[in-house]
C-alpha cells in the first residue's frame, strides 16, 4: 500500500535549485526532512526535482564541463574519415577563459584544458579568502547570481544553511540576508556550544 501523497512546501523548489550544485540528493532529503518535518529519501527527492526540471550538473554519463572524466563505452568508434586525430579538437571546443551559465544559472569560466571549469563566484571568494572546501557553498547575498562582487559573497557551513533554513527565509536585500546568516552562524554556535557541554560527564 502506497503512502499519502507529500505535500511540498512551495519554497522547496526555489531551495533546491539553490543548493543542489552544492549537496548531494541524500543530503538535501536529510536538510529538508528535519527542516519542514517531511518523511523524505534521495528517491523520493529525486524524482521531485527531476519532475520540476531542476538539474544538479552531476549527470555522470556525458563527457561534458560538469563531469569531464566520461569515458565511452567500448565498441563506440568513429568511422576512420570522421574519428578525431591525436591532438585535434571539436570545432565547438570552448577556450580556456570562455564563460558559461549553467542549467540553475550559476556562471562558470573555462580554466584549464581539456575541459576543467571553475564558478566564477566561488574563485572570486577564494582569492580574497583562500582555498574553500568543496562542500562548503559560497552564497550570494542579495539573490541575485548575476552580481559577482565580493561584497556579494559569503560562505556559509552546512549546519549554518540548517539554522538558517529552519528559522528564516532570505530576501533580495543584501544587507538583511548578512544579518540573517550571522544570526543563523551564532546559532549553530550555541547549539553546538551547548550540546558539547550537555554531553560531558
Amino acid at each position: 500500500m502506497k503512502g499519502k501523497p507529500i505535500k511540498w512546501p512551495d519554497e522547496c523548489v526555489d531551495f533546491l535549485r539553490a543548493w543542489c550544485p552544492f549537496f548531494l540528493d541524500k543530503e538535501l532529503a536529510a536538510i529538508l526532512s528535519a527542516d519542514w518535518d517531511m518523511d523524505i529519501d534521495r528517491r523520493i527527492l529525486n524524482a521531485f526535482r527531476l519532475r520540476k526540471g531542476i538539474k544538479t550538473g552531476r549527470t555522470g554519463y556525458f563527457h561534458t564541463a560538469e563531469n569531464p572524466g566520461y569515458v565511452p563505452p567500448k565498441g563506440s568508434h568513429l568511422s576512420p574519415a570522421t574519428e578525431f586525430k591525436k591532438g585535434m579538437k571539436p570545432h565547438n571546443t570552448a577556450a580556456v577563459g570562455t564563460k558559461v551559465k549553467d542549467a540553475d544559472g550559476y556562471w562558470k569560466q573555462k580554466i584549464a584544458e581539456p575541459d576543467k571549469w571553475e564558478y566564477i563566484h566561488r574563485m572570486i571568494w577564494e582569492e580574497a579568502h583562500g582555498k574553500l572546501d568543496r562542500q562548503v557553498p559560497v552564497v550570494f547575498l542579495n539573490q541575485n547570481k548575476d552580481d559577482l562582487r565580493l561584497e556579494n559573497l559569503m560562505a556559509i557551513t552546512r549546519g549554518d544553511l540548517v539554522t538558517l533554513n529552519h528559522t528564516m527565509k532570505l530576501s533580495t536585500d543584501a544587507e538583511i540576508n548578512k544579518t540573517m546568516i550571522i544570526t543563523a552562524k551564532l546559532k549553530s554556535a550555541i547549539f553546538g556550544a551547548t550540546t558539547h557541554v550537555s554531553g560531558k560527564k
